[in-house]
């Protein structure tokens, strides 16, 4: 694996540098073997703070999914306890720039 590593690391350093990422056609494929178990894949949330004391959410936030999400959570912790589930978490997942307030 040490090579996949290696290419991913190469790809967006190229990226980074030329402002231009993969088209989708010439993008590589990333293998994961979930052995029988159900395979989830979140990518690009942003989750932020989310819903204030008030029920509100704050100016700057951009994911207003928060109870679908905790939803989808708990139907995919839910499944066969012999059969556990495995979640990838892919892309920007929290995005802590709209997080302005330091919780209590």
């Amino acid at each position: 694996m040490p090579e996949l590593n290696t290419e991913i690391s190469r790809i967006l350093a190229d990226c980074e540098k030329t402002g231009v990422g993969l088209p989708y056609d010439d993008a590589k494929t990333v293998q994961a073997k979930s052995l029988g178990k159900d395979l989830y894949i979140v990518s690009d949330l942003h989750l932020a703070a989310g819903t204030g004391n008030n029920g509100t959410y704050g100016g700057t936030e951009n994911f207003f999914a928060d109870k679908s999400f905790q939803r989808f959570i708990r139907f995919a912790s839910a499944g066969n306890s012999s059969n556990k589930t495995i979640l990838i978490i892919n892309g920007d997942f929290i995005d802590f720039l709209r997080v302005v307030e330091i919780p209590d």
